[in-house]
């Protein structure tokens, strides 16, 4: 048996006898195969330890043998209640067995200093695989029946070292451990203080020791482990005797990258970096700063020709390399503020590089715009590249460094630049850190409103918006505004659903905490005081007005607030008004100003196209989702260049699934290039609708729309009958009840095809209907059939009602009259298609010449 216990081997036990029960205290021995050395360090993983198991023996019946599974389960985890250790009980799936257990629970314990549960009790039910090695066996009560093998189990109650390190985590202070009650008895105490003080990074009063002059390879292992997630020196706590290693390496030139590959990386960057100097105990190196001016140049990271700038980040550019030897000196501040404010801290200043970046090309007011206004296309630059080049080097799953921080380093008079530093703060909380705490969310609310009445306040008294941002960066503003909104409502829903006390008390004591009459609010006073309808109805009659006639970045921030309002109302389930809020937006424009943001372009197609197949206006519908999918297939190699590509991807898809549903609502032709990736992705979806199968309506549905949020908080003082997902099975209902008011249409049609005329009772028997019955459905499929069709001219909503089915009829008595209506695409699309074909054909006759004659 495992652990070493000793077993009765080849005897037939009596069943009186059994459950017998064993505990057993063991040395173990591991050699460390398959993750060797991952874990070896202190004491949770080591080769030789001692630990108290649990065995039992059963007869051989498996109902048995699992109840005394379950009691020996329950005995590990009144042990680890008893000592206050917080755990959790895993039933490892059976891919993970091994060859004698049938089933298997681990026992973890939550291990604090690591943050993550890890595994203390192994619980196996071996039943009669071990017997059958050992032999053993048990007599039956009825002498006639033949002996059967023996259940084995057996299960880990405490293995000591593991156990320690995690008492140690759960009970360690600052000053010392406190010791479980249930272990006070035994030692005599119930507090251990710590003997000396910990380790700190600042510079010691004493001399530190002298480093050896050669130091050993333990240290050099214990110093390569630190600096294996932090490849910089400062990025962990170093001791005095960690820094003065380090200093002599350097000067050495040490290089051992086989056995110490951390330590050579680290080497290798620092001659990267010819400024670096030593001071004291620590030393000060223009890494983050530098490389973050570099990559602002355009340079390569890291590289071997660091920037050795000429006093300015780029001509014309207000920062002085000062300001780098500023930021540096602040690095300590910055990194180690641990004020109530903080979120954490910023190890070795790394927010160096974000604060060089964003004071050398940031736009703080209305008053300096103008003449920094030729910045927004470095900006841009900046922005969209750049930011997110740096975020996956230095913060990929931290955050960022805080407001305060910032505003330590680079005083507190940047209002504005630390409210737009937090927008994107706030973002990658939202993109990166999920789950997004309440005081994030409440952090973002507040700070979004502080910049929008910011933006408000400049418009309604007359100016210009007064922050020169590229377009890109003004739409993700409002863009993400909506979505923490969104995610915000739905949060909010959950929180009810699950109703803890602590989240229900937080978001009573915030009723207002982005509440849709207010963003809503938001949105129709950037609309209405930036006087974007306006300038879209008439952009060359402003008559001496001001705004989006004359500001560029005023008429984008109108203009995507329109967007957002259409995808505010969609969210909302209210279609009509939707598109009564893009009434005025430029489709017919020569080049509409959704083109320049192609998240935007997506956006209102998207939204626009859902609206028209809620509404029953198929056929627009439809034409919608082809549109803005040919054009998306034509520059898919421009956007993706885009760091919203994969959100646009995924955008993409959806449409093709609504694509997919319109068409099988109401069949039109598609356009040729939308075919080939409809028949490769989507075949076995499109045949599924073509059947009228409900459930893969449904299915697509909740994939592909949008996700849906009340208008409404919950009522926190009445959940008893709460339904958090109620928006959303609200459309999804709506929706069904009109794909099964459609079902018996193809049915009915592709009869209709075959004739030209009939009789209502030989189409009732060909249907299997009834005459009355019949009759109800041709009535609906003339209902059906006949839809708004827009003309490409006038408002969204603006159409004529045409008939769209695939066969037009009308009854006459008895008699149902036919007129076939094959569908066909217009002529003009079919001749300028065929033109480009030829195009294409003359291009490569002419590059096929070209080459025969280089031959």
């Amino acid at each position: 048996m495992s652990g070493g216990a000793i077993a009765p081997r080849k005897e037939l036990l009596d069943v009186e006898t059994l459950p017998r029960r064993y505990a057993g205290l063991s040395s173990c021995f591991r050699t460390e195969l398959g993750k060797a050395g991952k874990e070896n360090r202190g004491i949770f993983r080591v080769h030789q330890f001692e630990k108290v198991e649990q065995f039992c023996i059963t007869d051989g019946d498996l109902s048995t043998s699992q109840q005394m599974l379950s009691e020996m389960l329950e005995t590990a985890q009144d042990f680890y209640k008893a000592l206050g250790i917080p755990h959790r009980v895993v039933k490892v799936v059976s891919g993970e067995l091994n060859d004698a257990a049938v089933m298997k629970f681990d026992l973890e314990g939550w291990f604090a200093g690591q943050g993550v549960y890890r595994e203390l009790v192994s619980c196996s039910n071996c039943t009669d695989f071990q017997s059958r090695a050992l032999d053993i066996r048990t007599r039956s009560e009825r002498a006639k029946e033949k002996p059967r093998f023996v259940h084995l189990l057996n299960a880990t109650l405490v293995a000591a070292g593991r156990c320690l390190c995690c008492l140690l985590e759960t009970y360690q202070t600052s000053t010392g451990v406190r010791v479980p009650d249930a272990l006070v008895p035994f030692m005599g105490l119930d507090f251990m203080p710590f003997v000396r003080p910990s380790r700190c990074v600042a510079a010691p009063s004493a001399a530190p020791r002298q480093v050896p002059c050669e130091p050993s390879d333990g240290f050099l292992e214990d110093l390569d482990q630190k600096l294996l997630h932090q490849p910089y020196v400062n990025g962990f706590d170093l001791s005095a005797l960690d820094l003065q290693t380090l200093q002599q390496l350097e000067q050495r030139q040490w290089n051992d990258s086989s056995r110490y590959p951390n330590l050579h990386r680290w080497m290798e960057h620092v001659k990267s970096f010819p400024r670096t100097v030593w001071d004291g105990f620590g030393f000060k190196k223009a890494t983050m700063a530098d490389e973050a001016v570099e990559i602002g140049r355009g340079g390569r990271p890291g590289g071997s020709k660091p920037w050795q700038g000429d006093g300015k980040t780029r001509e014309g550019s207000d920062f002085e390399e000062g300001q780098v030897r500023k930021v540096e000196a602040t690095d300590g501040a910055v990194g180690g503020c641990r004020n109530a404010r903080t979120r954490g801290p910023d190890p070795g200043g790394r927010s160096s590089w974000l604060l060089v970046v964003l004071k050398a090309y940031w736009i703080p007011s209305s008053a300096e715009t103008k003449h920094r206004s030729q910045n927004i296309p470095e900006i841009n630059r900046l922005y969209e590249t750049v930011f997110n080049q740096l975020t996956e080097r230095y913060y990929n799953k931290t955050k960022w460094p805080s407001d305060y921080a910032v505003a330590q380093a680079l005083g507190q008079n940047e209002a504005l630049f630390l409210i737009l530093y937090k927008e994107l703060y706030y973002r990658h909380i939202y993109a990166r850190l999920n789950p997004v705490s309440f005081e994030d969310r409440v952090g973002s609310w507040k700070n979004y409103t502080q910049l929008l009445d910011l933006m408000i306040e400049n418009l309604s008294d007359g100016e210009d918006l007064g922050i020169a941002l590229p377009a890109q960066w003004l739409w993700d503003i409002l863009d993400e505004f909506v979505y923490h909104y969104q995610t915000y409502s739905t949060y909010c829903h959950k929180t009810a659903k699950m109703q803890k006390d602590k989240e229900v008390k937080e978001l009573r004591d915030n009723p207002g905490i982005f509440e849709t009459t207010k963003v809503l609010n938001y949105l129709h006073q950037l609309v209405r005081y930036s006087l974007i309808e306006e300038w879209l109805v008439n952009p060359d009659g402003g008559n001496g007005q001001g705004a989006a006639f004359t500001d560029e970045p005023t008429r984008l921030i109108g203009y995507f607030a329109l967007m957002q309002l259409l995808r505010m109302h969609s969210l909302l389930g209210d279609y009509r008004l939707a598109m009564e809020t893009i009434e005025s937006i430029d489709f017919r424009a020569e080049v509409p100003l959704f083109y320049r943001i192609p998240a935007c372009h997506v956006t209102v197609f998207y939204y626009l196209g859902f609206a028209y197949m809620m509404m029953r206006r198929y056929v627009d519908a439809s034409r919608t989702f082809s549109d803005i999918l040919v054009f998306l297939s034509k520059i898919s190699a421009v956007n993706s260049l885009s760091y919203q590509y994969d959100q646009m991807l995924k955008k993409q898809d959806q449409m093709y699934v609504l694509l997919l549903i319109c068409n099988a609502l109401c069949p039109q032709p598609l356009d040729e290039s939308l075919e080939k990736p409809i028949r490769e992705k989507h075949a076995d979806k499109q045949m599924r609708l073509q059947q009228g199968v409900e459930a893969c309506f449904e299915d697509l549905f909740s994939y592909a729309c949008p996700k849906f949020v009340a208008a409404s908080m919950p009522d926190l003082d009445n959940l008893d009958n709460f339904n958090a997902n109620e928006a959303h099975q609200r459309q999804l209902h709506l929706f069904l009840q009109e794909v099964r008011q459609q079902q018996a249409l193809p049915t009915i049609g592709s009869y209709m095809k075959l004739y030209t005329s009939l009789q209502t009772s030989k189409l009732a028997q060909l249907c299997e209907m009834d005459g009355e019955g019949l009759r109800d459905q041709l009535m609906c499929v003339m209902h059906k059939t006949r839809q708004l069709v827009h003309q490409k001219e006038g408002t969204p909503l603006d159409g004529v009602l045409q008939p769209c089915g695939e066969v037009e009829f009308y009854l006459d008595g008895d008699m149902v009259h036919i007129n076939a209506q094959k569908p066909q695409r217009p002529h003009a699309d079919v001749f300028l298609e065929h033109i480009v074909k030829f195009q294409d054909i003359l291009k490569r006759a002419d590059r096929l010449q070209k080459g025969g004659a280089a031959a």
